[in-house]
């Protein structure tokens, strides 16, 4: 077997020895142990990495439920879960304003916004939709 670089978990900077060993982030990453492992990985992905759960030891041993989304139901299932940022689909924003307009305009679509006006208004309004006080898109006028 052959490999490029070894790091122990069980070292107190692991953390930064990964990110020295991926310094363009990880591609692929085979997990079996979940917890803190995971969310350390998670914190070096490469955009388009691939995350195969197989087991999350961590869990299964732990006394109490461990912080954090319990993942098991994700390797049961089988299933998928991937990222979506809109900027990789804005060149359809053309397309998508097209067809969903009739829609909003004919009430099949309710969009909900809360306006402020001026930046005055905007720290209190970001508190408030930091900790979900406002129902749909927060918008500021300026």
């Amino acid at each position: 077997m052959k490999f490029d670089e070894c790091i122990d978990h069980r070292e107190v900077d692991w953390l930064s020895a990964l990110a020295k060993a991926c310094p363009t982030g990880i591609d692929c990453y085979y997990d079996g142990v979940g917890g803190r492992l995971l969310e350390g990985v998670m914190g070096h992905l490469a955009l388009g990495a691939r995350i195969v759960l197989v087991g999350m030891m961590e869990q299964y041993k732990a006394a109490t439920p461990l912080p954090g989304p319990n993942l098991v139901p994700l390797i049961k299932a089988r299933a998928r879960m991937e990222g979506l940022v809109v900027y990789d689909y804005w060149s359809e924003m053309p397309t998508f304003r097209q067809r969903m307009a009739p829609l909003v305009r004919d009430g099949d679509v309710v969009v909900r916004e809360e306006r402020v006006n001026g930046l005055d208004a905007a720290p209190a309004a970001l508190t408030r939709l930091m900790a979900g006080g406002n129902f749909g898109k927060m918008v500021l006028d300026l």
